[in-house]
């Protein structure tokens, strides 16, 4: 389940654009004080699942809901990112219960993160991923974009360690010996494993009957297997 990263009250739109990848520490825009704010600062939240819609907020739910929806951003606060951090507890904090100006209550899910002279200040990814929203125009009055002012949404995705090395399943390619494999989540690879190894022969069925030909008997087993499996036999 992937979290979405909010980051909220931009000086300017964002400069990164919906659907492009981001990396973790990668400038992303500038501190502003645009919608709803009462200083500049970046609003930093998280939601734990795609939310119905980027302006979601609290107003109005139960503290069942807040955290069923939200969580304490605080670990994702260090060494000046999202933003620079010497007071990140200077304004809201996470799940305050904050008095509405019209009459009652609502929870802050997320943290303020201040430091001195924000204004203009950049404001880094948090994470790695890509952007699922941008606010769509620059906001300059405080009643713009539904109080977020220039607002960016960033979904988290993870990034393959390239150092791990790969797990390799023995017995699998041991029992999958001699076989053709069809890999069933994409469009028609074809694999022979032989010495425990498997071997590309191809993407298409052409492929497979030059194949198929070349075999005398033409009992060879054909499996069709998912990614997950087939990336457990090592590539010869």
């Amino acid at each position: 389940m992937s979290r979405y990263h909010q980051l909220a009250h931009f000086k300017d739109v964002p400069l990164v654009k919906e659907g492009e990848r981001v990396e973790k520490g990668q400038l992303i825009g500038y501190i502003g004080n645009t919608g709803h704010s009462t200083g500049c600062h970046i609003h930093y939240g998280i939601f734990k699942k795609r939310p119905p819609s980027p302006y979601m907020y609290s107003i109005g739910k139960s503290d069942a809901f807040c955290l069923e929806w939200w969580e304490n951003p605080e670990k994702y606060i260090k060494n000046s990112i999202p933003a620079p951090n010497d007071l990140p507890y200077n304004g809201y904090q996470w799940f305050q219960k904050v008095k509405r100006r019209w009459g009652g209550y609502y929870r802050h899910v997320g943290i303020d993160i201040n430091s001195y002279n924000d204004c203009g200040k950049p404001i880094y990814s948090p994470v790695n991923g890509v952007v699922y929203f941008v606010t769509p125009k620059a906001s300059w009055t405080n009643r713009q974009n539904k109080g977020w002012g220039n607002m960016l949404v960033i979904e988290e995705v993870e990034v393959e360690d390239k150092n791990k090395k790969k797990q390799f399943d023995a017995k699998l390619a041991k029992r999958l010996e001699g076989s053709l494999l069809l890999q069933v989540e994409k469009n028609g690879e074809l694999w022979y494993v032989q010495n425990k190894k498997r071997f590309l022969l191809g993407t298409s069925m052409v492929d497979y009957k030059v194949f198929m030909n070349k075999v005398r008997n033409g009992k060879i087993k054909v499996i069709g297997i998912k990614n997950k499996d087939i990336e457990k036999i090592q590539e010869g």
